[in-house]
């Protein structure tokens, strides 16, 4: 299960105005290791809680927000490998 604050660092991250989507830039940002970014990221993906249109644009979403027909797998193997 990912920590609500670890969730909660991630969606700080992706709100600022400075936000590089990027899993490093995260985790730097947030102060957590690149693999629970990773992880909090699969799980807002999950949620419907962040959209990746593109590799350059990541979207907040609201719950219950409509998701779109795109695979959720397709943007999982963006996510950059820890080490």
């Amino acid at each position: 299960m990912v920590a609500r604050e670890d969730a909660a660092a991630v969606v700080s991250g992706i709100g600022r105005a400075s936000f590089r989507p990027n899993s490093r830039w995260l985790a730097t940002i947030a102060g957590i290791p690149v693999d629970r970014v990773n992880i909090a990221i699969h799980s807002l993906l999950c949620a419907a809680r962040l959209r990746m249109p593109s590799t350059q644009q990541w979207q907040l979403t609201q719950p219950g927000e409509q998701k779109h027909g795109r695979s959720r797998h397709a943007v999982a193997n963006r996510f950059e490998p820890a080490g």
